[in-house]
């Protein structure tokens, strides 16, 4: 494989590399916005009764991770790729920050699904009440 060929394909893998990142940036705003106002709307007043409530501000916590490392290892990246042709997540703060970014998003959702699986009845008992109370 010639030099161009090299160069060529760590361009491609740095491009995939942001693209990943921009996605889970937006996978994560999107799980954090939605899951305030699926949790709000979704129990209802029978939030009082959920168990293991405190998952649900860790994962919020994990998905602010998710989004402050993936903001600062997108810019950090573009600057190392302009430099240089290698793949740049191959080493330093960008592959810090990416992990960081990749392992919070994983283990936000694990715990907000972990949330929604032990208090799985509430979500229907709570959606029982709004359905009798209404005229």
């Amino acid at each position: 494989m010639n030099s161009g060929q090299g160069s060529d394909r760590g361009i491609k893998a740095n491009e995939l590399a942001v693209e990943a990142l921009k996605q889970l940036l937006t996978l994560a705003s999107a799980a954090l916005a939605l899951s305030i106002a699926f949790i709000k709307d979704a129990l209802g007043t029978d939030r009082t009764r959920a168990t293991y409530i405190f998952l649900i501000p860790v994962a919020w916590g994990l998905f602010a991770i998710v989004i402050w490392s993936a903001w600062v290892a997108i810019p950090d990246a573009c600057k190392k790729m302009a430099e240089r042709s290698s793949y740049v997540f191959a080493e330093g703060r960008p592959r810090v920050l990416a992990q960081i970014a990749q392992w919070s998003f994983l283990l936000g959702l694990t715990l907000l699904t972990l949330f929604a699986v032990i208090n799985f009845r509430l979500f229907f008992s709570a959606q029982e009440v709004v359905k009798s109370a209404a005229p």
